[in-house]
């Protein structure tokens, strides 16, 4: 054993998504044995290659930040090329100056991209979110622009190596490799760290193709580089202690672990918690207090698994748009996919006329102007919103984990804008006349009114007399109710008082997104060139409309019916009027329609609504389940109108799921935590996925499939 420096007490820290970079740390200790290493495998939240580039950054920083803070590692070294290709840079230009001023942290994928950078023809062969970040051909073409480089990602091999089915990998490689053979490579990255496990049956491959092509494998390339980085660096040298001993820090104990553990190491025996092996000093533990582990019962596998039934079944179904969103994000963070979905880039202005509809909106729910002018300029400026909640004055558990997770990514002086659509009636699923809870929910109006609408509804007499008898907690946070006053005025400012309490946020919005629309629609009508002018009152363009859409709802009314209000739904007519069951406005003369808009006889239904929102001004709306599948729909088919092209729908996202339910409190109803005084614990880094798992029976038996819709669901 080498004297090691007085004082020298550091050591040198390996990160990685899994296992897969045991391979690297193996073979930095057989170029460097004298050193102290800690190597840390993040094995909860395994693989990182399909995960989001803010998912990778949390990561990885956390699992360094262990590493600086409770290992004392002077070095770190980020042995996995997805989070060398999301992270790194980040890390080293803002993590450290700001907490760790006399630390390093490295990657492997630039050693490797070094020594690409000397062939003409190179393929890469990498996870799905290192080849999306395109960071091997930028770096490789930095070093030579003549460089071709060709990539193909390898999604499945990482989880059959964790898994220690190896075995089972020749066909993936087969199908990941082909995309090569006609390329004339010479040189293969293999941008993994696990991939090195799999050489000689990568080898063999591309040898049946390509007999001369190298193999350029990060085991073989990053102890040399490290060597001579630590060579130049004298100051890092002088801090690490020389006692040769190597420490494993996992964050979950894999069924295969162990056996993984040995085969590429060969270091310790079948001992797994804090079992130092004679020969080499390593030590393998199980790190149960760290701030990255996985916090869901079942293992990352078993998650998967779960929502890979639930994909599969959707699929079967033909809910292929909801199978999706679920396959493309279950694996990322609650934070990191909230962070995702409220990104928004608008192309085009927004029309004065509708800004204007949401001012007056909040003049209505008595917003202060200077509040007011704020939220609408992140309005405005984000063009982000909430649209899967019908209005109601409590909501339950799944709205409840909605608004959690959508808010999650909104920033303090942003607004997180919840549009609650009001075109229901009261006997919705979702309860709009009702203090909701677990148990006892509260009934606010009489049974005379149960099918009738909720929009521009008016406070009974019964609201005011039940709401007396609700517990102090939950009265304080009522907003006086006067009979014959606005009930969704008062539902939207409960709804609002509640949450922005339960979720600690000032930054919450409720509103009424019909009425919005509708005073929307009462200005954008008068302007004979505008589209809704000519979907009402142009005949030719109307024509071309109702062929799109047959049948579709356009609008919803209130009628009496003896003693009973009801709910009818009005559709465009061959007679030049909208027309339900017992009422008939005339389209001869736009006046007729305004004046229905203005004195609130008419609620636009949704294709009106997402016309508005969504296609004409580019709000990106967040949908549950039933949303994800049919305004997809509705962009097909405004697509393939003439009178659309202009407003290119076609790049608007539409598929923007927001549902799910606490995993661990399935039956949380935000009245129910004001009553009881409980505050909501959820973490930010609980998977989307988790979410998921009690939505099961829910997702695979929603009524949606194709293009058919019910609008007592949403």
């Amino acid at each position: 054993m080498k004297k090691q420096p007085d004082g020298a007490k550091m050591k040198i820290g390996i990160f990685d998504s899994g296992l897969g970079g045991l391979i690297i740390a193996r073979a930095i200790r057989k170029t460097m044995p004298e050193y102290d290493y800690v190597y840390f495998g993040d094995t909860k939240r395994v693989p990182y290659g399909n995960k989001s580039h803010d998912a990778v950054y949390e990561f990885t920083r956390e699992a360094v930040d262990y590493l600086f803070r409770e290992e004392n590692c002077a070095l770190v070294i980020i042995a996995c090329n997805t989070a060398s290709a999301r992270a790194l840079r980040e890390i080293q230009q803002n993590y450290l100056p700001k907490n760790f001023k006399d630390r390093k942290v490295l990657g492997v994928l630039i050693p490797a991209t070094e020594v690409a950078s000397n062939y003409e023809r190179v393929g890469i062969l990498a996870t799905t979110s290192t080849v999306a970040s395109n960071t091997f051909p930028i770096e490789i073409q930095k070093l030579n622009n003549q460089t071709k480089v060709f990539q193909n990602p390898a999604p499945m091999l990482v989880p059959l190596i964790e898994e220690n089915e190896n075995a089972l990998s020749g066909p993936f490689l087969l199908k990941y490799l082909r995309p090569f053979m006609n390329k004339k490579l010479d040189a293969l990255v293999l941008g993994c760290t696990h991939y090195p496990i799999l050489k000689k049956e990568i080898k063999k491959i591309m040898s049946k193709n390509a007999k001369n092509v190298k193999i350029i494998s990060q085991d073989e390339i990053v102890p040399k580089k490290l060597k001579e980085y630590l060579g130049r660096h004298g100051e890092i040298t002088a801090k690490l202690s020389h006692n040769e001993s190597m420490k494993i820090l996992v964050t979950d104990k894999t069924q295969n672990m162990e056996r993984l553990a040995k085969r590429w190491l060969n270091e310790w025996d079948q001992k797994i918690n804090k079992t130092k092996s004679s020969q080499f000093g390593a030590v393998l533990d199980v790190v149960n207090d760290s701030p990255v582990k996985y916090r869901g019962k079942m293992t990352i596998l078993e998650l998967q698994a779960e929502i890979l039934d639930i994909v599969n079944v959707l699929k079967e179904e033909k809910k292929q748009r909801l199978a999706q969103c679920i396959e493309e994000n279950w694996n990322k963070t609650a934070i990191a996919y909230s962070k995702e979905l409220n990104t928004s880039q608008p192309e085009r202005p927004m029309e004065k006329e509708l800004l204007e509809a949401f001012g007056k909106e909040l003049e209505r729910l008595d917003v202060i102007n200077s509040q007011k002018l704020k939220i609408l300029a992140s309005i405005q400026r984000r063009r982000v919103i909430q649209t899967a909640p019908h209005l109601v004055a409590t909501e339950g558990p799944r709205m409840l984990c909605i608004n959690w997770l959508g808010s999650l990514g909104v920033k303090k002086e942003d607004f997180y804008v919840i549009a609650m659509f009001s075109g229901v009636p009261f006997s919705n699923n979702f309860r709009p006349g009702r203090i909701n809870r677990k148990n006892s929910s509260v009934n606010l109006f009489p049974s005379s009114m149960q099918d009738d609408l909720v929009y521009q509804s008016k406070i009974q007499d019964k609201l005011v007399e039940s709401i007396k008898g609700l517990p102090a907690q939950m009265n304080k946070l009522l907003p006086q109710a006067i009979a014959g006053e606005s009930y969704t005025k008062w539902a939207l400012l409960t709804c609002q008082n509640i949450e922005r309490k339960i979720l600690g946020k000032e930054n919450l919005v409720f509103l009424d997104i019909n009425g919005v629309v509708s005073d929307y629609l009462a200005q954008v009508l008068k302007n004979k060139d505008h589209v809704f002018y000519k979907i009402f009152f142009d005949p030719k363009t109307r024509e071309k409309f109702m062929e799109t859409f047959p049948n579709e709802l356009m609008f919803y009314c209130s009628v009496t019916d003896g003693k009973y209000k009801k709910m009818e739904n009005m559709v465009l007519s061959p007679n030049n009027s909208l027309k339900s069951k017992s009422k008939e406005i005339s389209l001869s003369d736009p006046k007729i329609l305004i004046d229905e808009l203005e004195h609130g006889r008419v609620c636009p239904a949704l294709v009106v609504s997402f016309l508005a929102l969504a296609f004409l001004n580019q709000f990106k709306c967040f949908g549950s389940f039933a949303q994800v599948e049919y305004l997809p729909v509705y962009q097909e088919k405004f697509a393939k109108l003439d009178f659309m092209k202009m407003f290119k729908v076609e790049t608007v996202a539409t598929s923007n799921l927001t549902t799910g339910i606490f995993p661990n409190e399935t039956d949380i109803f935000p009245a129910d935590l004001i009553i009881h005084e409980k505050k909501l614990k959820q973490k930010e880094n609980l998977l989307f996925g988790e979410l998921l798992l009690k939505m099961k029976d829910k997702l695979i038996s929603s009524y949606f499939t194709g293009d058919q819709r019910n609008n007592d669901k949403k």
